[in-house]
């Protein structure tokens, strides 16, 4: 089941992504790519780093 959640969590990010650079290369404005990466970044810090901090 985690395979298949970390393929769901990949295809979103894939398509978000993908989304926002065929939008702002077309000129339609680059905010869902800002906002892809903005969000993103913000679980990357959230999920990724600070729950594997040591904690002292």
């Amino acid at each position: 089941m985690k395979g298949f959640s970390a393929f769901l969590v990949f295809f979103v990010k894939t398509i978000l992504l993908g989304l926002g650079v065929v939008l702002a290369a077309n000129g339609k404005g680059p905010w869902v790519l800002f906002a892809a990466v903005g969000i993103l970044t913000f679980l990357f810090v959230k999920l990724g780093c600070l729950g594997n901090a040591p904690q002292d």
